[in-house]
């Protein structure tokens, strides 16, 4: 017998859905928005969000409006479908803007976009494609692990169900674990075994412990000690070993009373139980450590070198691959390898960095320079310092003084600035005799050094500028926006609000200087309410940031700023007056 609450609720869920989609309905009017942001291109469809609302629709590929913005959040279509917020809730439509599954929900996820997993009022269940629920929302937790199988939680067991919502078990499992090749680790009261994606119990719940499959193998504990089983949960390799990773290509770490060796996948020792730790280098090399330092081995254990290399301690560029260069130390000194492990530059410096972009810094006496990927010396050590490269240039210091160069080592101008300021990515700021100018990537002087103060402003691409006492604005390219004609000078949202200062006197205007309120005011501030403070006479008045006068200024003090009212002070009174 169905329950009354069962029919109010079906029929609440139905005219919650009719409701939803009126809103969404209404949502959909002409619209001709610009767009602050855009995700990438999905089916044929990027995302857009509306800069003037706030909120996401569609586009194809010719930027025509194909789904209006009105969500909170969506997310890329797949499979014809795209999870959506609205109003707070969650839903999915397809790319003809239906409803699939009405925003309702308060929270929704999917692997594949086939079933979805959603969650009500702290209760979880899912959902197929079609929008018929397979799995009832009155579960403590619901998890998709893949396309074929859902797991359930339910009081502190789990139990597993197909994509269809047929459970496969009862609630038995104490933990589930996430799928590696096809096999779920589970747990049954004590003991770990494998189910497959169907929820079928492969290998027995018997073992201590399980490690997730990697290349058809997993570790296996029993009775403390480690082994290897295969799918089918035959004991490949003996319970021998105090641990023993998972195999990575056709390797795995095993370690023995502390040490650490090697095997392939019959058990066979590729490197010797020896060792204090064992750590592939990429794809060809294999670094051991013991005792007395670092030996590298290529793949098949064969030692490279019977010398040994300095342990990794406080650089940490040291046996990383970058740019198929491999920096090493030796006995203090620093030379390079080639990731198949040759050698390719001696241990001979003092300091060194991994190579990056085709080029590596390297020291000797405190003093810096850089290699090229042919080993050469393409720029003398002489430096102090050379940074990071940005693009295609670094600073170098020299006797506190500053210079440009590019990766191929040549000066782009001489070394002679007080400050190089990398403000984009062709773009710097640089000072030379307490003045401040701009010059590019290329280290040609844009514009000039004059400026007492030539900083990139917070709220705005350009910058602040001071000379003479005078203070101006440029673009983010460096172009004269503002010339150096105000007292003081503050740029906010993009150029839209300046508050300039002339004689005493304080103006807002835009960066075309179109003036909204004229020079009648001691000083102006803008609220984070977005609203301005009228500083006059020691008194405090308010406008709008578009110029309107709300208050003139005759209060000891403003707060609490509201679209119709504020509290102002007066004689030592709070009160609220309505505009």
């Amino acid at each position: 017998m169905i329950s009354n609450s069962h029919i109010i609720l079906k029929h609440a869920k139905h005219y919650l859905g009719l409701m939803i989609l009126s809103l969404l309905t209404l949502a959909v009017y002409a619209q001709n928005d610009n767009y602050d942001v855009r995700g990438g291109i999905s089916e044929g469809l990027i995302a857009v969000r509306s800069e003037e609302k706030g909120l996401w629709g569609f586009v194809d590929r010719n930027d025509k409006l194909v789904i209006r913005c009105k969500f909170d959040q969506v997310e890329p279509f797949e499979k014809g479908r795209s999870i959506v917020q609205f109003k707070g809730f969650f839903g999915v439509i397809n790319a003809n803007d239906s409803l699939i599954i009405s925003p309702i929900y308060d929270d929704l996820s999917s692997l594949d976009n086939r079933t979805f997993v959603v969650q009500l009022r702290e209760l979880e269940g899912a959902i197929d494609h079609l929008g018929r629920i397979i799995i009832p929302i009155e579960y403590k937790k619901v998890i998709a692990i893949d396309e074929q199988l859902i797991i359930v939680k339910k009081e502190e067991n789990w139990a597993l169900a197909n994509a269809q919502g047929d459970f496969k078990s009862d609630y038995i499992y104490k933990q589930v674990y996430p799928m590696r090749e096809g096999m779920v680790k589970v747990k049954l009261d004590r003991h770990y075994g494998f189910v497959d994606h169907s929820g079928k119990l492969l290998i027995p719940a018997i073992y201590d412990n399980l490690k997730y499959f990697s290349e058809g193998y997993s570790p296996a504990q029993s009775n403390a000690l480690w082994g290897m089983i295969n799918r089918k949960g035959e004991i490949t390799i003996d319970h021998q070993y105090e641990d023993i990773d998972t195999f990575h290509q056709g390797r795995a770490d095993v370690k023995l009373d502390g040490k650490h060796g090697l095997i392939n996948p019959n058990g066979e020792l590729i490197l010797p139980i020896n060792y204090q730790s064992i750590t592939p280098l990429g794809k060809n090399l294999i670094i051991a450590e013991d005792d007395q330092g670092l030996l590298l081995f290529d793949t098949d254990g064969t030692a490279l070198s019977s010398l040994y290399y300095d342990k990794k301690e406080s650089n940490p560029d040291l046996y990383e691959i970058k740019d198929h260069k491999i920096l090493v130390s030796r006995e203090g000194r620093f030379g390079y390898l080639h990731d198949d492990g040759s050698k390719f530059v001696e241990c001979q410096y003092e300091d060194a960095k991994a190579f990056d972009g085709g080029v590596a810094q390297v020291a000797l006496g405190k003093k810096w320079g850089l290699l090229d990927q042919l080993g050469h010396l393409i720029l003398k050590i002489e430096y102090d310092h050379i940074s990071d490269f940005k693009g295609e240039t670094a600073i170098v210091s020299q006797d506190s003084l500053l210079g440009l160069i590019n990766r191929s080592g040549r000066l782009l101008t001489r070394v002679q600035y007080q400050e190089i300021s990398p403000v984009a990515s062709d773009l710097f700021i640089i000072k030379r005799d307490e003045k401040y100018g701009m010059m590019n990537q290329y280290g040609i002087t844009t514009i000039p050094e004059e400026y007492s103060y030539f900083n990139k402003n917070l709220y705005s691409t350009g910058y602040l500028i001071e000379k003479d006492g005078k203070w101006g604005y440029l673009d983010k390219q460096g172009a004269t926006i503002l010339e150096t004609i105000y007292d003081h000078l503050e740029v906010y949202d993009k150029g839209q609000n300046v508050i300039v200062e002339k004689n005493g006197k304080a103006a807002l205007m835009n960066i075309d200087k179109i003036y909204k309120i004229p020079y009648n005011y001691d000083s102006l501030s803008i609220t984070q309410e977005r609203y301005v403070r009228l500083f006059k006479k020691g008194k405090v008045g308010l406008a709008t940031i578009d110029g309107i006068l709300l208050l003139k200024p005759k209060y000891e003090d403003i707060r609490n700023i509201e679209k119709s009212s504020a509290e102002v002070l007066k004689r030592n009174k709070w009160s609220t007056i309505h505009y």
